[in-house]
């Protein structure tokens, strides 16, 4: 049986696996939260896209700054649904839905 990976490694990797462009990034934390939705069986009300909800929680001049997208991206590859974004989207969902 292979030897695990060093922590340092993996996250080398997941670095590396960044899209070096904005609408690469922003495209792949989207993906991310569509992943992570549809594993935690959540669902966005069908008047909200992935797009339009990322930009609700990140805030629409944040999600032109490529490092903030970056920072996004890289803890979402590393913290999956403990990730900070994952639980505010969470939050903002649950309000949603309440209020609905």
């Amino acid at each position: 049986m292979p030897e695990p990976l060093h922590p340092i490694v993996s996250i080398t990797s997941t670095a590396q696996s960044a899209p070096p462009d904005i609408g690469g990034l922003f495209s792949g934390v989207c993906e991310h939260y569509r992943e992570w939705m549809l594993i935690f069986g959540r669902q966005l009300p069908s008047q909200w896209s992935i797009p339009n909800f990322v930009r609700t929680v990140l805030g629409n001049e944040s999600v032109q700054s490529p490092s903030f997208l970056k920072t996004v991206f890289y803890d979402f590859a590393i913290h999956g649904p403990g990730s900070w974004f994952f639980d505010e989207g969470i939050k903002l969902l649950d309000l949603i839905n309440v209020s609905q």
